[in-house]
């Protein structure tokens, strides 16, 4: 009992002080954040710090759908968006990675108005001011966003086969992937709460970290230039950049580290699947995270932080009692020993509790009360300044 206090303790500490008069479920214990870090966040070795120096850990959810053919944010047909963001808030979790396409920016369709029946005062808008009034509400509750480029067409991701394994292609050449970045760069600089870019998901097949394949399959050197660009516009923001193999593999950095002009700002960024795996035992997929990306944070003298872009199965996998179970109990465990970033995949997904989406999109309930627990269970930070 001593150190469930203890935990639930700091998770209150973490997330700011109460406030009686919000909503939600008491049966989470539900606690309000008191606002957002003092900004412009930066980078200190392994950590994310605030303007004050102190520890900033990020935690929480990929929303999605931006990315797809609906052009817009998931759950918005059901629950209004502060009603979205209010919930995470009072839950604890501090962060999301929003998603969204290359030709979402450049074309801006109109919103489909079904899309949109729980926030009537959208209805009549484009992608990118629905996505403006999402970020807004995040913001007024506390929550920061990452801005991702999940894809150039508007089509869900991610195959092996879909024509946007790359940063570009036929339609969307590197010149607009970089020229949208600084669109959304420019358009949400202004937003206190949105603190960075993550340039691209899953760079995969032949996107190679360095020079080797090729100029053109070079995802170190696009970064690089696409990371300048994006701080060219917004210089207080930190720039993600994910390891290829499908956000797998970072090894390429101990022999090419990547470097912008703005210092300070660089975080790498991973994503694991229990998929990634076959028979693996735990201490195998231990020696795989080491090999492939966890020697970024442990280097001592260039350490950098690697943020868990993504990770997440089924409502119900995590206990299956087979290989999900395995992975799940021994990617989260790693994740608490050593007090990583992260965000889950996904926020909504339908209306079953055997999806991926942690939220009933209808009610705004966590689908699994054991799943919505780890969660809880990996926001507070043990580690770095200020803790």
């Amino acid at each position: 009992m001593k150190n469930r206090g203890l935990v639930i303790m700091l998770v209150v500490l973490a997330a700011g002080c109460a406030d009686s008069s919000g909503t939600g479920s008491d049966a989470y214990g539900d606690t309000s954040l008191a606002g957002l870090p003092t900004m412009p966040l930066r980078t200190e070795g392994r950590f994310i710090v605030d303007a004050e120096g102190r520890r900033v850990k990020l935690a929480g959810y990929n929303w999605n759908d931006g990315e797809g053919p609906m052009f817009t944010m998931s759950g918005l047909a059901s629950q209004h968006r502060d009603d979205i963001a209010q919930r995470l808030a009072r839950l604890g979790f501090n962060t999301i990675r929003l998603v969204w396409s290359n030709q979402l920016v450049e074309q801006n369709p109109m919103v489909q108005a079904n899309l949109l029946a729980a926030n009537p005062d959208l209805v009549g808008k484009t992608a990118l001011e629905v996505m403006d009034a999402v970020v807004e509400s995040l913001g007024e509750h506390g929550l920061m966003v990452v801005m991702n480029n999940h894809i150039s067409d508007a089509i869900y991701c991610c195959k092996s086969d879909d024509d946007n394994t790359l940063w570009y292609n036929d339609r969307f050449p590197e010149s607009a992937w970089i020229n949208d970045w600084k669109t959304i760069a420019a358009r949400y600089r202004g937003h206190a709460n949105v603190i960075g870019a993550d340039l691209r998901n899953e760079p995969r097949l032949f996107a190679y970290w360095g020079p080797d394949a090729g100029s053109e399959m070079d995802w170190a050197a696009a970064a690089e230039r696409a990371g300048n660009a994006v701080l060219s516009e917004a210089p207080d923001w930190l720039i993600f950049v994910e390891g290829v193999n499908y956000a797998q593999e970072l090894g390429g950095v101990a022999r090419r580290p990547l470097e912008f002009k703005v210092k300070n700002r660089l975080v790498y960024s991973v994503h694991d699947y229990p998929w990634f795996f076959r028979d693996e035992s735990p201490e195998e997929m231990r020696a795989k995270w080491e090999r492939n990306w966890a020697f970024i944070f442990r280097d001592q003298g260039k350490a950098a932080p690697v943020w868990i872009g993504e990770f997440g199965l089924c409502n119900t996998c995590f206990e299956d009692n087979g290989m999900n179970q395995v992975w799940f109990e021994t990617f989260t465990a790693f994740i608490k020993d050593n007090d990583l970033d992260w965000c889950w995949w996904v926020l909504h997904e339908g209306d079953t509790p055997y999806g991926w989406g942690v939220f009933d999109e209808k009610t705004n309930e966590p689908w699994s009360p054991g799943l919505m627990e780890v969660h809880r269970g990996m926001i507070a930070p043990t580690k770095g300044p200020g803790i």
